[in-house]
């Protein structure tokens, strides 16, 4: 098998200081799809900005947690930065930790540290923009490192979700203001369609954290989707999903919901075998059916698309192997589009089984967009995690790539690493550990035109990959 599937994981805490959390959060900035369709993805605040916040909504800190929790605070400038992270716990008091960064420096916080407590979300403020925010979770049966949000949303959705036998799939909802929020919760299923009495009109109180077992709602379902509707209120909302191994499955998986469906998600990386099955989870929040291609670009190949359809408020899954269009062992990216103009939600999902070089699960959303800058806090090619980037040009023309990491106070060069020419609709893969051994790694990754950058963490020998986008910087292409 050619690669992947590990991941670290660092989950956030941030600033819920009753000042900070207080006030009114800035709009995330938008992409724009196609010049219609406005989405929000976390995107860093620009060099001139006075001050930048990050919500993290989900992790554990005590001993023997479902996701022991870690936040990452990157900062690639030239500047020092100062702030606060606040952890905000489901059961007692929130506790707050000061941050003072060097120029050119990642602050690594575990929430065990600062907090005892069985879940906890964190709010992170710092005084400067292109500060980027992660956090990772890690258990016995896997790990994974998914972005903190820029933002707060009145809607988040999720393509993928199951409460099966082996499963367990949490909710975290984090209300960051000092209003109440009143939500209602609905699930596409593949036994239908569930709006459980108990999450209708459901309750987070300003300032606070509340973890939701859907397994206690939704039993024993395969195929779970999931919509967040506010009727007042703002929150930030993220899945923590598992698999104990029982069925075959093993791994644990973060996630950050989406605030709004797409017209367009980019996947840089895509792989089919034997022992690694990939899918991708399509979502129709509306209520007008959608037509969706998914279109796979592979190196010595040109597959038609596949097309789907999905009716209203129902979720979609097409294995990617059982499809024929590309041949098991090959590298390829996916495009998903709505053909017909009707937005939806998507995820891919990889899962590693045993017998394979790399065992575990993973399932991350794609990108809306493409950028010519892009950060990753978290990271480490050590002996104990295999870390390969993944990088894909979706244009017509050819551009040019450097990835470089910083630390010490100074960024630093990776001399073979530097000009990279990818073609148009063009894949590059980069085995970090072939460069450096170096913990913590933080990459700043620069093209010449817009493309998409996205990391694959595997844990070495044990259960676990991680596979996450990164946070763009400054403006969004067009």
């Amino acid at each position: 098998m050619s690669r992947r599937l590990v991941v670290i994981v660092f989950l956030g805490g941030l600033l819920v200081a009753a000042g900070v959390l207080d006030r009114e959060r800035r709009e995330a900035q938008p992409a724009v799809l196609g010049d219609r369709q406005p989405f929000v993805m976390p995107v860093a605040d620009p060099a001139g900005a006075l001050s930048s916040t990050w919500f993290c909504p989900g992790g554990s800190a005590t001993s023997g947690g479902v996701a022991d929790v870690t936040a990452v605070v990157a900062n690639p400038t030239d500047r020092p930065v100062s702030g606060r992270l606040v952890w905000v716990p489901s059961e007692g008091v929130a506790r707050g930790v000061a941050l003072e960064l060097a120029p050119h420096s990642v602050h690594v916080e575990p929430a065990r540290a600062s907090i005892d407590a069985p879940f906890v979300g964190a709010v992170v403020e710092v005084d400067a923009g292109e500060v980027a925010v992660e956090h990772v979770v890690s258990s016995a049966n896997g790990f994974d490192v998914a972005p903190c949000s820029p933002a707060a949303s009145p809607t988040w959705y999720l393509a993928r979700g199951a409460t099966t036998r082996d499963a367990g799939m949490l909710l975290a909802v984090l209300n960051p203001f000092a209003d109440d929020a009143v939500l209602d919760l609905s699930f596409a299923t593949d036994e239908g369609r569930v709006e459980p009495p108990g999450l209708q009109g459901y309750v987070v109180p300003a300032n606070s954290l509340r973890i939701i077992n859907v397994g206690h709602h939704v039993r024993r379902r395969a195929e779970i989707a999931t919509s967040v509707v506010a009727r007042s209120g703002r929150v930030v909302v993220e899945r923590v999903q598992g698999f104990d191994g029982t069925a075959g499955r093993a791994g644990l998986g973060l996630s950050l919901a989406v605030p709004e469906p797409g017209l367009l998600w980019h996947f840089p990386y895509g792989l089919t075998g034997e022992q690694v099955r990939q899918r991708i989870h399509v979502y129709n929040p509306g209520d007008r059916e959608a037509l969706v291609d998914v279109e796979l670009t592979a190196d010595d190949a040109d597959p038609e698309p596949i097309e789907l359809t999905v009716p209203p408020r129902s979720a979609v899954a097409v294995d990617i192997g059982e499809t024929g269009r590309v041949e098991p062992g090959t590298v390829h990216a996916s495009t998903v589009r709505s053909a017909n103009d009707v937005p939806v939600v998507v995820e891919r999902e990889f899962d590693a089984g045993p017998g394979g070089n790399r065992r575990g699960w993973a399932s991350m959303p794609g990108s809306p967009g493409a950028f010519r800058r892009w950060l990753f806090a978290a990271g480490d090619a050590s002996g104990a995690l295999d870390y390969w980037l993944v990088l894909h040009n979706p244009g017509a023309g050819a551009v040019e790539v450097s990835v470089r990491t910083f630390g010490g106070g100074r960024p630093i060069d990776i001399p073979a690493l530097e000009a990279i020419e990818i073609g148009p609709a063009g894949r590059v893969e980069v085995r970090l550990g072939e460069h450096l051994n170096r913990v913590p790694l933080p990459l700043l990754v620069e093209s010449s035109g817009p493309i998409v950058a996205e990391r694959d963490l595997y844990r070495v020998g044990a259960a676990g990959v991680s596979t996450s986008l990164g946070i763009p910087l400054a403006v969004v292409e067009r």
